[in-house]
């Protein structure tokens, strides 16, 4: 192992609290048991002059002197003291046992084993946002599930063994798919491409398109969210350039190993196309989805005249239209008998393998058109138009202009020279523009379930939440890169990430539910002038603090427990009547058993095509 291993040295500069940069110079080797480098030796040799960012010899170090002698107390054999923060614990685990979370997790891994120690990583996750190898510092101070102790080490085996016990994960899936209260599974669907450093993800790992732009290869992480629980609930390897329209059948297949009772998908267009909803169909799955409204059988209903003479697109425009829960946006329902076509992938009676079938289907098309994107695209489009009108008009030639804005200077400029080599001329092509805009704020959900546009639409904009799960995983959760060199990791680490996501949008769905709360009794007048204003002071640090800040505050509550041979005490860090009031709403019973029905998100979501 030495031979093929070598001891390698390098200097690196590290940069201490106190802003000084140290420089050591540092003996590895790489362990190929841990798949990663170990620090054999490491000696500081001097720091960086900010002057002449030169490397100076620091100071010798102080010889220690005689320590004075320190009156010691007398122990006996019972006497023990322990400090630890227990105020954000205290929040871990009472998210864990109201969503029910932390119970899948122990029944379908070890229970106190591995079940506990991914609940400790993604209590980590969720706290800090750092890196697993950082985690020997926190857990000293905190109260976590896995009581011997964890270490980076401990995480990349636990990592290791998580994604190797494939039974335990889908153990996992098909539990928190079960939990939602509703009659119904409605799960949300989507896909986000991870960067990795490691080229040893096969076969996950590809080069393509990269949403980062970092320049690495990535693979395809897809997420089922459930919509009513508001928990994550199963995820899946793909490759990295799998187009997202690939990637539905096996998505099909996955919920229905589940045993859901008619599970309905929520997903955008970049996953309804019509061979999609095909195979949705086909395996009479119900579902939510956004489509192109440029495409052929969706645009086709929109200015078809009707038999008082109407359109879907005037009747977006009227007064009956207007959303009870969103006044900019209107909308207009149509059932349609839709004729979608499919080629057979095998042979079965008289018909053969690759014949074309054709099936009319119902469906429900809902049309919207919401003022404020439409607006924002028109004045979009008209800064767009206008910029490169001015550069043509300040002398710039159409070749010397970009890809993008040659497009914009043929389809909505008209341009003409007065005479040989004379003055161009620009003028506006006045068709064009009136016809692009037409769609401005214009978006269309299908369903085969929902024949009403309001329930339709909240349907729809709840699967935000999945939208923000990768925000969330990539800036807070140690998530924009895989830090592990191999794919039964990742998929190990990924669950963690997945864990730490349901205490996360738990907390936070709770949170808002006692802000609203906290709103209403504000505002009641039965309530004594003191009681609102107490109610009123907790809507107001509630709508001022972000989950992330609410954690750090209630960090700092800590618990000390001495016992001697006096006495046993325990007491805890005190808190301001606020403080105590959040706790007291949170925890009741409420909020416990909150309807995620009354949380549904009613801003507008990234409608417009």
């Amino acid at each position: 192992m030495d031979a093929e291993f070598p001891v390698k040295v390098r200097e690196v500069k590290v940069r201490h609290k106190s802003g000084v940069t140290y420089v050591e110079r540092r003996q590895y080797r790489y362990d190929p048991k841990l798949g990663h480098n170990v620090v054999l030796k490491s000696e500081r040799i001097g720091k960086i002059d900010p002057e002449t960012n030169q490397i100076v010899p620091c100071r010798p170090k102080r010889k220690k002197s005689e320590p004075k002698p320190v009156a010691e107390p007398v122990a006996t054999e019972n006497s023990s003291a322990t400090r630890v923060c227990t105020g954000l614990s205290d929040l871990f685990d009472w998210a864990g046992k109201s969503s029910g979370m932390e119970e899948c997790v122990r029944h379908s891994f070890n229970a106190g084993g591995d079940a506990d120690k991914i609940l400790s990583v993604a209590r980590y996750l969720v706290a800090t946002g750092d890196p697993v190898n950082r985690i020997d510092s926190w857990q000293l101070d905190h109260d976590v599930p896995y009581r011997p102790g964890l270490s980076p080490d401990v995480c990349y085996e636990l990592f290791d063994q998580v994604g190797h016990n494939e039974t335990g994960m889908q153990s996992l899936f098909t539990r928190l798919a079960h939990l939602s209260d509703e009659d119904s599974a409605v799960l949300a669907f989507d896909s986000t491409t991870t960067s990795s450093y490691s080229q040893n993800l096969e076969p996950y790992i590809r080069s393509g398109f990269n949403k980062a732009g970092d320049n690495l290869h990535t693979f395809k992480l897809c997420t089922f969210y459930s919509v009513f629980s508001r928990l994550p609930v199963a995820f899946e390897m793909q490759p990295g350039n799998l187009a997202d329209v690939t990637c539905m059948k096996n998505a099909i297949k996955r919920v229905q190993s589940y045993g859901l009772k008619s599970p309905e998908f929520i997903v955008d267009n970049g996953f309804a196309k019509k061979g999609n909803l095909v195979d949705m169909l086909r395996n009479h799955i119900q579902f939510t989805a956004r489509v192109t409204v440029t495409d052929s059988w969706v645009a086709q209903h929109l200015d078809e005249i009707e038999e008082d003479g109407s359109s879907v697109r005037s009747q977006l425009e009227g007064w009956d239209s207007i959303c009870p829960f969103d006044h900019a946006t209107h909308g207009v329902s149509r059932m349609r008998m839709v004729e979608l076509s499919w080629t057979r992938e095998r042979s079965r009676g008289e018909r053969t393998e690759g014949d074309v079938e054709k099936k009319s289907f119902r469906l429900y098309l809902h049309y919207y058109r919401n003022a404020n994107r439409t607006h924002a695209d028109r004045e979009a489009l008209k800064t767009r138009v206008m910029t490169v009108k001015q550069l043509l008009e300040g002398g710039t030639s159409i070749e010397a202009l970009s890809d993008a804005d040659k497009l914009i200077a043929e389809k909505y400029l008209i341009c003409t020279r007065i005479g040989r080599g004379g003055k161009l001329r620009i003028a506006m092509n006045t068709e064009a523009l009136e016809r692009a805009e037409r769609n401005f704020g214009i978006f269309c959900l299908v369903s085969n379930k929902h024949k009403d546009p309001w329930v339709t639409l909240k349907r729809y904009r709840m699967r935000n939440r999945i939208e923000e799960s990768y925000r969330v995983s990539k800036s807070e959760l140690d998530g924009d890169r895989a830090r592990v060199w191999s794919v039964p990791k990742v998929r190990g680490k990924e669950l963690c990430r997945m864990v730490a996501l349901g205490y996360h949008f738990y907390l936070q769905t709770a949170i808002n539910k006692v802000r609203l709360e906290a709103a209403r009794l504000a505002a009641d007048e039965s309530l004594t002038q003191q009681d609102r204003k107490a109610y009123d002071g907790v809507r107001k640090w509630l709508e001022a603090t972000t989950l992330r800040g609410l954690m750090a505050w209630f960090d700092c509550v800590e618990t000390v427990t001495v016992q001697n041979e006096f006495a046993r005490k325990r007491w805890s860090t005190e808190m301001i009547k606020r403080d105590q009031l959040f706790l007291k709403m949170l925890y009741s019973e409420e909020v416990q058993t909150f309807d995620a029905k009354d949380l549904e998100e009613t801003l507008p979501a990234e409608d417009s095509e």
